[in-house]
C-alpha cells in the first residue's frame, strides 16, 4: 500500500470515519461506530484486537486441535493448541483442559456470529504489556481483560502516523478536537476548510468507496479483476477481456501481472485476508508463471500482515493466506441484499444515517436559512432516532437548528434525500 500523505476525518457520536488518500487515490477506510437499530455490531465488539485477557478454557476438541476459551464475550474465543501458551521449561506446549487459566491476546475481534480468534503468543510490540498482564494475572478471577488495546478511531490514526504524512482534513471543529485527543502528534498537521463541501466529498471519497464495494476492478489494458468474498475464502478472477498484447501467451502475461500489480492495493482497501485464490488466465509456460510469482511475492515483501504464498496449484490456480485481522469493508457499511439472494450489498441503516447526517449539515451551510429535514426509509430513520441520536444532536448543536426525520419507503433501502422543512 502506498504511503498515504493524507489523513481525511469525519468524527460524529457513535460514528468516526477515517480514509487514507495518496496522490488522491483512497488506500484505506477505517470505520469506529456502536450498534445499529437492530442492535447489529457495527463496529468493535466489547472485545477488540489488541486486547490481553486471561481466559478460562469451556471446552477442547480434539478434532480442531482447538480450545473455545470464555473470554468475557457473548461468543468464546477460539484458540488453535499450536498457538497456545508455551510451558516456561524448554518451550513446549500444554495440553489444556477444561477450566484451566489462559492468558491470551485478541489476534481477531469476533465478526457476526464467530468469536474472537486468540493466540497464546503475544505481538513483539506487546511483550511489555504481556508481562505486566501475567503478573496481574495472579491474583485475578477470569474471564478479566488485563490489558486494554486502543479503540479502532485511536489505533487507526496511529498507524497512519509517519514522516510523509502531510495533513489531516477534518469537517469542523469537533473532529479536529477528535483527532488531538486520540493522536496529539497530529495536532499540527490538522486542516479545517472553511468553504466548499465536505472533505469527503470534496475529496472525492464517496465516490471510490462506492467503487470499492464493487466486487470488479478494470484492469489497464482492458482485462479486469474481479473479488469475490466468501464465507470460506476470497476469490480472485482474472479476465483477459478485451486485451491484445500479442500472442495468446504474452496477452496472457500482460494481464496476469496487471492483476498482481493491482490485487495488493485492492486487498488493502477491501481489508480483505483469510485464504485467497486466484483464477489466472491460464499460462503454459513455466517461465511466465515464475514471472507472475516473483511479481506477486514482490508486491507483498513488504506486508506489515502474516502473508504466506503458495504458488500454482495443479489446476492453475494460485493460492495464498493473508492474516485477518477485523471485518472487511463491506462488512463494515453494508449488508448482503435480500433483493438479490445477497449477490448484491445495501449499505446498514446506520452507515446510511451517518451520510444522511453528513449531508444534512452540508446543505445547510450551503444554504444558512434552510431548515433541512432527511427523507428516508424507516430503518434508516429508526437509526437515526435511536442509535444515532447522539450523532443527530451534535449536527444539530453545529448548525443551531433542528434536523427533521420524514419517512419515505419508497426511496428504497438505505437511501435518502434532503428537503427543506
Amino acid at each position: 500500500m502506498p504511503a498515504p500523505d493524507t489523513i481525511v476525518v469525519s468524527a460524529l457520536p457513535g460514528d468516526r470515519r477515517i480514509a487514507w488518500l495518496a496522490d488522491g487515490v483512497l488506500v484505506r477506510y477505517a470505520l469506529d461506530a456502536g450498534r445499529d437499530a437492530g442492535g447489529e455490531a457495527t463496529g468493535q465488539s466489547g472485545v477488540r484486537a489488541g486486547d490481553i485477557i486471561l481466559g478460562r478454557v469451556i471446552r477442547v476438541h480434539a478434532g480442531l486441535a482447538a480450545a473455545f476459551v470464555d473470554i468475557g464475550d457473548a461468543r468464546a474465543g477460539f484458540l488453535m493448541l499450536h498457538d497456545g501458551p508455551a510451558r516456561a521449561e524448554g518451550g513446549r506446549r500444554p495440553g489444556l483442559a477444561e477450566g484451566d487459566r489462559v492468558l491470551v491476546q485478541v489476534f481477531r475481534a469476533p465478526e457476526g456470529s464467530k468469536g474472537a480468534k486468540l493466540s497464546g503468543r503475544f505481538r513483539p510490540d506487546d511483550q511489555a504489556l504481556a508481562l505486566a498482564a501475567e503478573a496481574a494475572a495472579a491474583n485475578t478471577r477470569p474471564p478479566a481483560v488485563l490489558q486494554r488495546a486502543p479503540d479502532a478511531f485511536v489505533r487507526a490514526l496511529r498507524e497512519g502516523l509517519h514522516s510523509g504524512l502531510a495533513r489531516v482534513v477534518v469537517d469542523d471543529l469537533a473532529s479536529a478536537a477528535a483527532v488531538r485527543a486520540a493522536c496529539p502528534e497530529l495536532s499540527d498537521r490538522i486542516e479545517i476548510p472553511l468553504l466548499g463541501p465536505p472533505p469527503f466529498a470534496a475529496l472525492g471519497i464517496n465516490e471510490q468507496l462506492e467503487a470499492a464495494l464493487k466486487p470488479t476492478l478494470a484492469l489497464p489494458s482492458g482485462g479486469a479483476l474481479t473479488i469475490s468474498e466468501t464465507p470460506a475464502l476470497v476469490a480472485v478472477d482474472v479476465d483477459a477481456g478485451a486485451t491484445v498484447a500479442g500472442d495468446a501467451a504474452a496477452t496472457a502475461l500482460t494481464v496476469n501481472l496487471e492483476a498482481i500489480a493491482a490485487l495488493k492495493a485492492a486487498l488493502d482497501l477491501r481489508a480483505l485476508g483469510g485464504h485467497i485464490v486466484i483464477d489466472a488466465v491460464p499460462m503454459r509456460g513455466k517461465h511466465d508463471r515464475e514471472h507472475v510469482l516473483a511479481e506477486l511475492r514482490a508486491a507483498f515483501a513488504a506486508e506489515a500482515l502474516q502473508t504466506d504464498i503458495g504458488g500454482f496449484t495443479r489446476f492453475g490456480l494460485i493460492e495464498l493466506t493473508r492474516a485477518r485481522v477485523g471485518p472487511s469493508l463491506r462488512q463494515q457499511l453494508g449488508r448482503a441484499c435480500d433483493a438479490c439472494g445477497g449477490s448484491g450489498i445495501v449499505l446498514k441503516p446506520f452507515v446510511a444515517a451517518g451520510d444522511a447526517l453528513r449531508a444534512a449539515v452540508a446543505e445547510a451551510r450551503l444554504s444558512p436559512g434552510l431548515a433541512p429535514v432527511i427523507a428516508a426509509p424507516m430503518p434508516v430513520i429508526e437509526a437515526l432516532r435511536r442509535p444515532m441520536a447522539a450523532a443527530r444532536a451534535a449536527c444539530e448543536a453545529r448548525l443551531g437548528r433542528a434536523i427533521g426525520l420524514k419517512e419515505a419507503d419508497a426511496l428504497g433501502p438505505a437511501c435518502f434525500r434532503i428537503e427543506a422543512a
